[in-house]
């Protein structure tokens, strides 16, 4: 068992946990009409080449076998509880989630689980950056253009 990772993974937890309110109830605390992630609407195939992107910039270019290695390398169970996780907080708040099959909400949670392994926090807010920057003029939805590639 790798603590160190462990640790980093309760640390990230801990982190988002402590984002929420105190009392939701409380005006200062309440919690803003829309829900989800601030992501223009996509297919989950967006969400999965944006995600391979994120992976092959920081040095992975496993491509397609990327998810399995990191399952074999954590082990069926882990990466399962990290799939949890990455469905509740990142893959279950996207807006566009309702629109996608089992299979295609499956894969794009894997491919999320794996930034968290890989990369931690920094990984998923990567991922949010470059989903974000795909919004078309009107704010409706991924353009058709290439990913921006990261600078520096």
């Amino acid at each position: 068992m790798d603590f160190e990772q462990d640790a980093q993974g309760h640390e990230m937890v801990a982190r988002l946990l402590t984002a929420l309110p105190d009392s939701p109830g409380s005006p200062e605390n309440e919690l803003p009409d829309t829900t989800g992630l601030s992501v223009p609407s996509a297919d989950a195939a967006a969400v999965v080449d944006a995600a391979r992107s994120v992976a092959a910039r920081s040095g992975h270019h496993e491509g397609e076998a990327l998810p399995e290695l990191v399952r074999e390398r954590l082990g069926r169970d882990r990466f399962s509880e990290l799939c949890l996780v990455a469905d509740a907080l990142v893959i279950g708040e996207h807006p566009s989630v309702h629109t996608w099959s089992g299979q295609e909400r499956r894969r794009a949670t894997e491919w999320v689980a794996v930034l968290m392994d890989l990369l931690g926090e920094d990984g998923v807010q990567e991922l949010i950056v470059l989903l974000t920057a795909q919004w078309d003029d009107d704010g409706k939805g991924l353009g058709k253009g290439p990913l921006p590639h990261r600078t520096g």
